[in-house]
Protein backbone atom coordinates (compact mmCIF):
# COMPACT_ATOMS: atom_id res chain seq x y z
CA UNK A 1 0.00 0.00 0.00
CA UNK A 2 1.04 3.53 -0.45
CA UNK A 3 1.33 5.43 2.80
CA UNK A 4 1.65 9.01 1.56
CA UNK A 5 -0.64 9.78 -1.17
CA UNK A 6 -4.20 10.37 0.75
CA UNK A 7 -6.29 9.40 -2.14
CA UNK A 8 -7.50 5.48 -2.39
CA UNK A 9 -6.90 3.39 -5.73
CA UNK A 10 -8.42 0.47 -5.83
CA UNK A 11 -7.36 -1.91 -8.52
CA UNK A 12 -9.84 -4.19 -10.59
CA UNK A 13 -7.90 -7.13 -11.47
CA UNK A 14 -8.34 -10.70 -13.38
CA UNK A 15 -7.19 -12.48 -16.43
CA UNK A 16 -8.72 -11.52 -20.28
CA UNK A 17 -12.88 -11.43 -21.27
CA UNK A 18 -13.56 -11.65 -17.45
CA UNK A 19 -15.24 -8.73 -17.96
CA UNK A 20 -13.12 -5.75 -16.03
CA UNK A 21 -13.81 -2.75 -17.94
CA UNK A 22 -17.52 -3.52 -18.20
CA UNK A 23 -17.88 -4.15 -14.03
CA UNK A 24 -15.50 -0.72 -14.11
CA UNK A 25 -18.35 1.27 -16.17
CA UNK A 26 -21.16 -0.30 -13.93
CA UNK A 27 -19.27 0.94 -10.76
CA UNK A 28 -18.46 4.37 -11.82
CA UNK A 29 -21.50 4.93 -12.98
CA UNK A 30 -23.17 3.73 -9.51
CA UNK A 31 -20.61 5.95 -7.77
CA UNK A 32 -21.19 8.91 -9.58
CA UNK A 33 -25.10 8.63 -9.05
CA UNK A 34 -23.73 8.68 -5.71
CA UNK A 35 -21.99 12.15 -5.99
CA UNK A 36 -18.52 9.99 -5.01
CA UNK A 37 -15.58 11.74 -6.55
CA UNK A 38 -13.19 9.46 -8.60
CA UNK A 39 -11.54 8.54 -11.56
CA UNK A 40 -11.41 5.72 -13.91
CA UNK A 41 -7.56 4.92 -14.77
CA UNK A 42 -7.39 3.01 -17.43
CA UNK A 43 -3.67 1.14 -16.71
CA UNK A 44 -4.11 -0.82 -20.07
CA UNK A 45 -3.17 0.56 -23.28
CA UNK A 46 -6.52 -0.57 -24.74
CA UNK A 47 -7.88 2.82 -25.46
CA UNK A 48 -11.20 1.71 -24.03
CA UNK A 49 -13.63 4.48 -21.43
CA UNK A 50 -17.03 5.07 -20.66
CA UNK A 51 -17.67 5.31 -24.97
CA UNK A 52 -16.97 1.36 -25.32
CA UNK A 53 -19.93 0.82 -22.88
CA UNK A 54 -23.04 3.25 -24.26
CA UNK A 55 -21.95 3.31 -27.69
CA UNK A 56 -23.52 0.55 -31.00
CA UNK A 57 -21.12 -2.31 -30.44
CA UNK A 58 -20.71 -2.15 -34.29
CA UNK A 59 -18.90 1.31 -33.94
CA UNK A 60 -16.96 0.07 -30.56
CA UNK A 61 -15.27 -2.69 -32.43
CA UNK A 62 -14.59 -0.04 -35.82
CA UNK A 63 -12.99 2.52 -33.29
CA UNK A 64 -11.49 -0.08 -30.52
CA UNK A 65 -7.63 0.46 -30.76
CA UNK A 66 -5.20 -1.87 -29.26
CA UNK A 67 -2.26 -0.48 -27.83
CA UNK A 68 0.90 -2.25 -26.04
CA UNK A 69 2.54 -2.07 -22.68
CA UNK A 70 5.24 -0.24 -22.91
CA UNK A 71 8.13 0.90 -20.64
CA UNK A 72 7.08 4.39 -20.90
CA UNK A 73 3.61 3.51 -20.54
CA UNK A 74 4.18 1.88 -17.60
CA UNK A 75 6.42 4.46 -16.35
CA UNK A 76 3.81 6.99 -16.62
CA UNK A 77 1.25 4.81 -15.23
CA UNK A 78 3.19 4.53 -12.11
CA UNK A 79 3.70 8.06 -11.90
CA UNK A 80 0.27 8.85 -12.00
CA UNK A 81 -0.67 6.60 -9.10
CA UNK A 82 1.83 7.83 -7.32
CA UNK A 83 0.82 11.51 -7.72
CA UNK A 84 -3.02 11.06 -8.17
CA UNK A 85 -4.94 13.91 -7.10
CA UNK A 86 -8.46 11.92 -6.61
CA UNK A 87 -9.18 8.65 -5.60
CA UNK A 88 -9.27 6.03 -8.67
CA UNK A 89 -10.60 2.88 -9.86
CA UNK A 90 -7.50 1.07 -11.64
CA UNK A 91 -8.48 -1.31 -14.74
CA UNK A 92 -5.32 -3.01 -14.95
CA UNK A 93 -4.43 -5.77 -17.92
CA UNK A 94 -5.44 -9.12 -17.97
CA UNK A 95 -2.18 -10.32 -18.63
CA UNK A 96 -0.06 -8.54 -16.17
CA UNK A 97 4.48 -8.80 -16.61
CA UNK A 98 6.29 -9.03 -13.57
CA UNK A 99 7.21 -5.09 -13.97
CA UNK A 100 3.54 -4.24 -14.49
CA UNK A 101 2.60 -6.12 -11.32
CA UNK A 102 5.02 -3.48 -9.54
CA UNK A 103 2.70 -0.59 -9.95
CA UNK A 104 -0.22 -3.28 -8.04
CA UNK A 105 1.53 -1.87 -4.67
CA UNK A 106 0.76 1.41 -5.87
CA UNK A 107 -2.65 0.56 -5.17
CA UNK A 108 -4.86 0.62 -1.72
CA UNK A 109 -7.74 -2.19 -2.32
CA UNK A 110 -8.61 -4.76 -4.99
CA UNK A 111 -11.28 -6.32 -6.62
CA UNK A 112 -10.82 -9.28 -7.90
CA UNK A 113 -13.01 -10.70 -10.90
CA UNK A 114 -12.06 -13.74 -12.47
CA UNK A 115 -14.66 -15.37 -15.57
CA UNK A 116 -15.55 -18.94 -16.07
CA UNK A 117 -13.65 -20.81 -19.48
CA UNK A 118 -16.27 -22.95 -21.35
CA UNK A 119 -13.46 -23.96 -22.88
CA UNK A 120 -11.69 -24.63 -19.56
CA UNK A 121 -14.05 -25.83 -17.40
CA UNK A 122 -11.45 -26.24 -14.23
CA UNK A 123 -9.07 -22.97 -14.64
CA UNK A 124 -11.13 -20.45 -12.72
CA UNK A 125 -9.57 -22.10 -9.67
CA UNK A 126 -6.13 -21.50 -11.11
CA UNK A 127 -7.07 -18.05 -12.49
CA UNK A 128 -8.06 -16.99 -9.18
CA UNK A 129 -5.18 -18.16 -6.91
CA UNK A 130 -2.99 -16.49 -9.69
CA UNK A 131 -4.51 -13.25 -8.98
CA UNK A 132 -4.58 -13.94 -5.43
CA UNK A 133 -1.07 -14.63 -5.44
CA UNK A 134 0.06 -11.33 -7.15
CA UNK A 135 -2.18 -9.14 -4.25
CA UNK A 136 -0.56 -11.24 -1.71
CA UNK A 137 3.07 -10.65 -3.08
CA UNK A 138 2.31 -6.78 -3.39
CA UNK A 139 0.71 -6.14 -0.27
CA UNK A 140 -2.48 -5.25 -1.79
CA UNK A 141 -5.89 -5.85 0.45
CA UNK A 142 -8.53 -7.52 -1.48
CA UNK A 143 -11.99 -5.88 -0.46
CA UNK A 144 -14.06 -8.41 -3.21
CA UNK A 145 -13.71 -11.31 -4.80
CA UNK A 146 -16.06 -12.47 -8.21
CA UNK A 147 -16.84 -15.01 -10.43
CA UNK A 148 -17.43 -13.87 -13.84
CA UNK A 149 -20.60 -16.04 -15.61
CA UNK A 150 -22.35 -14.98 -18.91
CA UNK A 151 -25.84 -16.30 -18.03
CA UNK A 152 -27.56 -17.55 -15.37
CA UNK A 153 -28.14 -15.37 -12.21
CA UNK A 154 -25.92 -13.12 -9.71
CA UNK A 155 -25.70 -13.90 -5.89
CA UNK A 156 -24.08 -12.99 -2.99
CA UNK A 157 -21.93 -15.60 -1.05
CA UNK A 158 -20.88 -14.00 1.55
CA UNK A 159 -21.04 -9.72 2.84
CA UNK A 160 -18.20 -9.82 4.81
CA UNK A 161 -14.76 -9.12 3.69
CA UNK A 162 -14.17 -9.82 1.08
CA UNK A 163 -17.24 -9.88 -0.50
CA UNK A 164 -18.06 -13.03 -2.53
CA UNK A 165 -20.51 -13.78 -4.76
CA UNK A 166 -21.05 -14.60 -8.67
CA UNK A 167 -21.59 -11.84 -11.28
CA UNK A 168 -23.35 -12.40 -14.32
CA UNK A 169 -24.21 -10.25 -17.30
CA UNK A 170 -20.78 -8.38 -17.75
CA UNK A 171 -21.24 -7.75 -21.58
CA UNK A 172 -20.68 -4.10 -23.32
CA UNK A 173 -23.56 -2.16 -23.51
CA UNK A 174 -25.53 -4.29 -21.14
CA UNK A 175 -26.03 -2.52 -17.50
CA UNK A 176 -26.35 -4.90 -14.81
CA UNK A 177 -28.12 -3.97 -11.22
CA UNK A 178 -28.72 -6.22 -8.56
CA UNK A 179 -27.78 -6.65 -4.97
CA UNK A 180 -24.00 -7.73 -5.53
CA UNK A 181 -23.41 -4.80 -7.49
CA UNK A 182 -25.39 -2.66 -4.78
CA UNK A 183 -22.64 -3.97 -1.92
CA UNK A 184 -20.15 -3.66 -4.06
CA UNK A 185 -21.22 0.07 -4.75
CA UNK A 186 -21.31 0.62 -0.94
CA UNK A 187 -18.39 -0.66 0.05
CA UNK A 188 -16.39 0.94 -2.85
CA UNK A 189 -18.52 4.08 -1.13
CA UNK A 190 -16.46 3.90 2.54
CA UNK A 191 -13.35 3.23 0.50
CA UNK A 192 -13.16 6.20 -1.61
CA UNK A 193 -14.17 8.61 1.30
CA UNK A 194 -12.02 7.37 3.45
CA UNK A 195 -9.96 9.98 4.07
CA UNK A 196 -12.28 12.63 4.97
CA UNK A 197 -11.11 15.15 2.33
CA UNK A 198 -13.69 16.67 0.85
CA UNK A 199 -11.97 16.42 -2.79
CA UNK A 200 -13.62 19.60 -5.26
CA UNK A 201 -12.90 22.05 -2.28
CA UNK A 202 -9.36 20.54 -1.46
CA UNK A 203 -9.07 21.66 -5.23
CA UNK A 204 -10.94 24.72 -5.06
CA UNK A 205 -8.86 25.97 -2.62
CA UNK A 206 -5.68 25.52 -4.94
CA UNK A 207 -6.94 26.98 -8.05
CA UNK A 208 -5.70 29.45 -10.12
CA UNK A 209 -7.11 32.91 -10.10
CA UNK A 210 -10.25 32.68 -12.15
CA UNK A 211 -13.84 32.03 -11.75
CA UNK A 212 -14.04 28.63 -10.63
CA UNK A 213 -16.06 26.44 -12.46
CA UNK A 214 -17.32 22.84 -11.34
CA UNK A 215 -19.30 21.43 -14.22
CA UNK A 216 -21.28 18.83 -12.56
CA UNK A 217 -22.89 21.55 -10.10
CA UNK A 218 -23.36 23.68 -13.15
CA UNK A 219 -25.61 20.83 -15.03
CA UNK A 220 -27.24 20.25 -11.88
CA UNK A 221 -28.20 24.28 -11.89
CA UNK A 222 -29.11 23.73 -15.39
CA UNK A 223 -31.05 20.58 -14.74
CA UNK A 224 -31.73 19.34 -11.26
CA UNK A 225 -31.40 15.39 -10.75
CA UNK A 226 -30.06 15.42 -13.90
CA UNK A 227 -26.61 13.01 -14.54
CA UNK A 228 -25.60 12.61 -17.75
CA UNK A 229 -24.67 16.15 -19.98
CA UNK A 230 -26.87 16.56 -23.01
CA UNK A 231 -25.32 18.99 -26.08
CA UNK A 232 -28.76 20.97 -25.48
CA UNK A 233 -27.19 22.28 -22.19
CA UNK A 234 -24.00 23.84 -23.77
CA UNK A 235 -26.39 27.01 -25.34
CA UNK A 236 -27.82 27.35 -21.44
CA UNK A 237 -23.95 26.65 -20.10
CA UNK A 238 -22.77 29.76 -21.77
CA UNK A 239 -25.19 31.82 -20.31
CA UNK A 240 -24.60 30.56 -17.14
CA UNK A 241 -20.75 31.02 -17.44
CA UNK A 242 -19.54 35.46 -17.99
CA UNK A 243 -18.12 35.27 -21.18
CA UNK A 244 -14.18 36.58 -21.72
CA UNK A 245 -13.38 35.90 -17.80
CA UNK A 246 -10.55 33.60 -16.80
CA UNK A 247 -12.11 29.45 -15.76
CA UNK A 248 -10.79 27.12 -13.77
CA UNK A 249 -13.20 24.18 -15.03
CA UNK A 250 -13.85 21.02 -12.66
CA UNK A 251 -15.43 18.27 -12.45
CA UNK A 252 -16.47 14.97 -14.63
CA UNK A 253 -17.97 16.09 -18.06
CA UNK A 254 -17.47 15.22 -21.52
CA UNK A 255 -14.88 16.81 -24.04
CA UNK A 256 -17.12 18.87 -25.70
CA UNK A 257 -18.04 20.74 -22.53
CA UNK A 258 -14.50 21.30 -21.76
CA UNK A 259 -13.91 22.68 -25.35
CA UNK A 260 -16.92 25.05 -24.78
CA UNK A 261 -15.59 26.81 -21.35
CA UNK A 262 -12.27 27.15 -23.12
CA UNK A 263 -13.52 28.99 -26.45
CA UNK A 264 -16.10 30.59 -23.99
CA UNK A 265 -13.04 32.42 -22.11
CA UNK A 266 -11.67 34.31 -25.46
CA UNK A 267 -8.34 35.74 -25.20
CA UNK A 268 -8.50 35.53 -21.55
CA UNK A 269 -6.75 32.39 -19.63
CA UNK A 270 -8.25 28.66 -18.85
CA UNK A 271 -7.55 25.84 -16.82
CA UNK A 272 -8.60 22.37 -16.65
CA UNK A 273 -8.17 20.14 -13.47
CA UNK A 274 -6.44 17.19 -14.88
CA UNK A 275 -6.60 14.01 -12.76
CA UNK A 276 -2.59 13.45 -14.14
CA UNK A 277 -0.93 16.55 -13.02
CA UNK A 278 -3.61 18.32 -10.90
CA UNK A 279 -4.18 22.47 -12.67
CA UNK A 280 -3.09 22.75 -15.70
CA UNK A 281 -3.05 25.73 -18.33
CA UNK A 282 -3.36 24.41 -22.36
CA UNK A 283 -0.28 24.15 -24.27
CA UNK A 284 -0.47 26.11 -27.82
CA UNK A 285 -0.08 23.62 -30.12
CA UNK A 286 2.28 23.80 -33.37
CA UNK A 287 0.58 23.95 -36.70
CA UNK A 288 2.09 22.84 -39.76
CA UNK A 289 0.79 23.16 -43.38
CA UNK A 290 1.43 18.78 -43.92
CA UNK A 291 1.70 16.29 -41.05
CA UNK A 292 3.27 13.19 -43.06
CA UNK A 293 4.00 9.90 -41.10
CA UNK A 294 7.97 10.55 -41.87
CA UNK A 295 7.83 13.45 -39.22
CA UNK A 296 10.29 13.15 -36.82
CA UNK A 297 9.71 15.65 -34.59
CA UNK A 298 6.47 14.44 -32.54
CA UNK A 299 5.82 12.14 -29.29
CA UNK A 300 5.69 9.02 -30.19
CA UNK A 301 2.11 7.45 -31.47
CA UNK A 302 0.78 10.52 -32.16
CA UNK A 303 -0.50 11.24 -36.02
CA UNK A 304 -3.14 12.74 -37.23
CA UNK A 305 -5.36 12.10 -40.08
CA UNK A 306 -6.94 14.03 -41.97
CA UNK A 307 -10.06 13.71 -44.00
CA UNK A 308 -11.41 16.00 -45.99
CA UNK A 309 -15.56 15.53 -46.85
CA UNK A 310 -17.95 18.00 -49.41
CA UNK A 311 -19.00 20.09 -46.60
CA UNK A 312 -16.77 19.60 -43.77
CA UNK A 313 -13.06 18.67 -42.23
CA UNK A 314 -12.34 15.54 -40.16
CA UNK A 315 -9.24 15.29 -37.93
CA UNK A 316 -8.44 12.45 -36.48
CA UNK A 317 -6.39 12.37 -33.26
CA UNK A 318 -4.51 9.18 -32.70
CA UNK A 319 -2.06 8.54 -29.87
CA UNK A 320 -0.86 4.78 -30.32
CA UNK A 321 1.25 5.64 -27.37
CA UNK A 322 -1.62 6.83 -24.84
CA UNK A 323 1.65 8.97 -23.20
CA UNK A 324 0.97 12.00 -24.44
CA UNK A 325 3.14 14.80 -22.40
CA UNK A 326 1.38 18.24 -21.75
CA UNK A 327 4.79 19.55 -21.14
CA UNK A 328 6.34 19.14 -25.14
CA UNK A 329 3.50 20.48 -26.61
CA UNK A 330 6.02 21.30 -29.41
CA UNK A 331 5.95 17.49 -30.81
CA UNK A 332 2.34 17.57 -31.20
CA UNK A 333 1.84 19.03 -34.48
CA UNK A 334 -1.46 19.13 -36.11
CA UNK A 335 -2.44 20.54 -39.67
CA UNK A 336 -3.87 23.13 -40.72
CA UNK A 337 -7.68 22.63 -42.33
CA UNK A 338 -9.37 24.26 -44.54
CA UNK A 339 -11.14 27.29 -43.16
CA UNK A 340 -14.46 27.76 -45.40
CA UNK A 341 -16.27 24.37 -44.28
CA UNK A 342 -17.12 22.52 -40.83
CA UNK A 343 -14.06 21.66 -38.50
CA UNK A 344 -14.82 18.57 -36.90
CA UNK A 345 -12.19 17.34 -34.57
CA UNK A 346 -12.27 13.03 -33.37
CA UNK A 347 -10.46 10.92 -31.55
CA UNK A 348 -9.78 9.57 -27.88
CA UNK A 349 -7.85 12.44 -27.02
CA UNK A 350 -7.55 14.10 -23.51
CA UNK A 351 -9.98 16.93 -23.11
CA UNK A 352 -6.85 19.22 -22.50
CA UNK A 353 -5.47 18.05 -26.05
CA UNK A 354 -9.30 19.00 -27.75
CA UNK A 355 -9.20 22.43 -25.91
CA UNK A 356 -6.08 23.37 -27.32
CA UNK A 357 -6.71 22.83 -30.78
CA UNK A 358 -9.63 24.02 -31.12
CA UNK A 359 -8.58 27.29 -29.20
CA UNK A 360 -6.07 27.64 -31.95
CA UNK A 361 -8.31 25.78 -35.16
CA UNK A 362 -11.65 28.21 -34.88
CA UNK A 363 -10.69 32.15 -33.22
CA UNK A 364 -10.76 34.64 -35.97
CA UNK A 365 -11.36 32.28 -38.75
CA UNK A 366 -15.69 33.90 -39.47
CA UNK A 367 -15.41 31.96 -43.18
CA UNK A 368 -15.66 28.63 -40.78
CA UNK A 369 -19.20 27.69 -40.70
CA UNK A 370 -18.81 25.74 -37.37
CA UNK A 371 -16.37 23.76 -34.98
CA UNK A 372 -17.99 20.10 -33.42
CA UNK A 373 -16.64 17.10 -31.40
CA UNK A 374 -17.33 14.04 -32.28
CA UNK A 375 -18.97 11.62 -29.49
CA UNK A 376 -19.24 8.39 -30.40
CA UNK A 377 -22.25 7.55 -29.13
CA UNK A 378 -24.44 9.85 -30.50
CA UNK A 379 -23.07 8.89 -34.08
CA UNK A 380 -22.19 12.66 -34.96
CA UNK A 381 -20.60 15.89 -33.46
CA UNK A 382 -21.11 18.15 -30.89
CA UNK A 383 -20.86 21.98 -32.61
CA UNK A 384 -18.95 24.23 -29.68
CA UNK A 385 -18.35 27.10 -31.71
CA UNK A 386 -20.68 28.48 -34.61
CA UNK A 387 -20.39 31.49 -37.49
CA UNK A 388 -23.80 29.82 -39.07
CA UNK A 389 -27.21 30.07 -38.26
CA UNK A 390 -27.74 26.72 -39.29
CA UNK A 391 -25.14 24.78 -36.95
CA UNK A 392 -26.32 26.50 -33.22
CA UNK A 393 -24.02 25.50 -30.05
CA UNK A 394 -25.17 21.87 -29.23
CA UNK A 395 -26.15 21.02 -32.38
CA UNK A 396 -25.41 17.52 -33.60
CA UNK A 397 -23.66 17.20 -36.86
CA UNK A 398 -24.00 14.04 -38.33
CA UNK A 399 -20.55 12.48 -39.59
CA UNK A 400 -19.39 9.43 -41.56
Amino acid sequence: MNPVNPFPAVLIGGPPHSGKSVLVHVLTLALRDRQIDHYVLRATPDGEGDWANVAEQSLVQTLRRKGKFNPEFVSSTVSYLQNRQIPLLVDVGGRPTADQQALFSLCTHAILLVGERADEPGRYEQDMDEWQAMMTRQHVPVIAVLRSVLEGASAVTSADSPITGTISGLERGRTVSNELVELLVTRLTAVLTGSGIDIATHHQDIAPDGLFVHLPRALQTLRPNATEWLPSDLAALRTLIPAGVALAVYGRAPTWAYVQMALHTGEEPVWFFNTRVGWMTLPHLPIVRELHEDVQERQPGWFVIQHQKADYTVLTFTATGQNLDPQQPHLLPFPDPQPSVGLILSGKMPQWLMAAAAKQLFPGLPQRPYLAIYQPHLNGAVVVASNHPDYPIGHVVASE
